[in-house]
């Protein structure tokens, strides 16, 4: 309701405006805003920091600053320099230039915030995510499998992380067959057509398991079951070829008989199944070490060949120079001396008359990852070296810039764990889907 002129107390009552500075307020001055960073700087706040560069730049009313999403500040994988975002008053597009200054800002905020592109840029503090917490991943064995098919009745089991073997074991252990069989039969087809001949990836195969034996065939036409493909597939990510070792036990293939069957299939007798005093789940864990990005060096002249060693060397006291011993990682893979076998060459000494080099730099952040990999690629071309006279340099670059690669992880857990019971880690429930 409004107010009339003959009430009493309308005389009384001020004007809604008075004693108020109204219409466009004056602009922040140049010290003013170095002002306002600097107190945010110290203060840490590095949310409110990207937003107030971000309003700076862009001229945008607060509603609109707030609600700029992800997906409009980024643009492969990098802050964009110039962006649009469509007021909410006017419903009219708005181009704006974000300077270099306000870039580096809102990508250090945008790594912390994580989200994805159409999450809002800028959410409360309290929306911000914490760090993840670590998760360690249990392998289950049959006995998980088995609680889900015999007392649970399932027709299709969907599960996480298990052992290669208890896939193909559990329904054979369920069908009555015996374990030092079902076992094996996990075993040899884990891979698919790893266990055939000639090598065609994970093609076809199948397994048939009896009281006795148990039978696996190539399906592929161009492919065969052969001895010699079938027991070199023991061997595969083991570092014994005759013992398989799963939580309940140890499936033992020392004694295993091979028999070619037929053109495509080979029999296999013998396996034992060892049980376990103690039974035992295997954890898996990794932890994130960082954000990544990578490099390209290539290397031809015979002199630097020989003294890699020490232009990288260089590269790294450069690095140590800028940003000190600690907060990054800088590795160096040398491509055609011991790239693939490190330590273990046997022929290190005796390089390749070409080499490709693999700078990756790792930080807690993608912009300082990205400058630390930058000066690691960047210094091998500026390597000095005693006997180099003249200006031009011995390496080359692919690419004019570094790569930003996946993040950088490192096994944190790879361990067993002794527990009573193999179900008290794997809890099942059952579903019924349709009608």
């Amino acid at each position: 309701m409004g107010h009339s002129a003959y009430d009493a107390t309308f005389r009384e009552r001020p004007a809604w405006n008075a004693g108020r500075k109204l219409g466009a307020r004056r602009g922040l001055k140049p010290r003013q805003v170095w002002a306002i960073r600097f107190w945010l700087d110290r203060e840490q706040q590095l949310r409110d920091r990207a937003l107030f560069d971000l309003a700076i730049d862009s001229k945008l009313r607060g509603c609109d600053v707030v609600m700029v999403r992800i997906g409009e500040l980024l643009g492969g994988g990098r802050v964009r320099m110039r962006a649009t975002v469509v007021q909410q008053k006017t419903g009219r597009p708005v181009h704006f230039e974000l300077l270099e200054l306000a870039r580096v800002r809102i990508s250090a905020w945008l790594e912390c915030r994580g989200g994805t592109a159409d999450a809002y840029g800028h959410p409360p503090s309290s929306e911000a995510r914490p760090p993840p917490p670590p998760v360690y991943q249990g392998q289950f064995d049959p006995k998980a499998l088995l609680a889900a098919l015999r007392e649970q009745g399932a027709g299709v089991i969907i599960g996480g992380r298990s052992s290669d073997c208890a896939v193909f074991a559990a329904p054979a252990i369920h069908h009555g067959l015996p374990e030092e069989l079902a076992y094996y039969l996990g075993k040899v087809l884990e891979c698919a057509s790893f266990c055939a001949e000639p090598y065609g990836a994970k093609e076809t195969v199948l397994g048939e398991i009896t009281a006795k034996d148990v039978r696996v065939a190539a399906m592929s036409p161009s492919q065969r079951c052969t001895i010699a493909s079938v027991v070199g597939h023991a061997m595969y990510e083991r570092s014994n070829p005759f013992y398989e070792y799963v939580a309940g036990g140890l499936v033992d293939m020392s004694e295993c008989n091979y028999e070619q069957a037929g053109d495509k299939t080979v029999r296999v007798t013998g396996s034992r199944f060892h049980r376990a005093e103690q039974f035992r789940v295997k954890l898996e864990g990794s932890g994130k070490v960082g954000e990544r990005y990578v490099g390209l060096v290539g290397v031809r002249d015979p002199y630097s060949v020989a003294n890699i060693d020490q232009m990288i060397g260089w590269a790294k006291a450069q690095v140590r120079e800028r940003f000190g011993d600690t907060g990054y990682e800088l590795h160096y893979t040398v491509y055609g001396r011991d790239g693939v076998m490190a330590a273990m060459e046997p022929n290190r000494t005796r390089p390749a008359h070409e080499l490709a080099v693999l700078v990756q730099g790792i930080a807690q952040t993608k912009h300082m990852a990205e400058e630390v990999c930058l000066i690691g690629t960047r210094q091998m071309f500026y390597a000095r070296r005693p006997e180099v006279k003249g200006t031009a340099r011995s390496v080359a670059f692919p690419l004019d810039e570094v790569m930003p690669a996946s993040p950088a992880y490192r096994w944190t857990v790879n361990h067993t764990m002794a527990v009573p019971n193999g179900l008290d880690l794997f809890p099942t429930h059952i579903e019924t889907v349709g009608a």
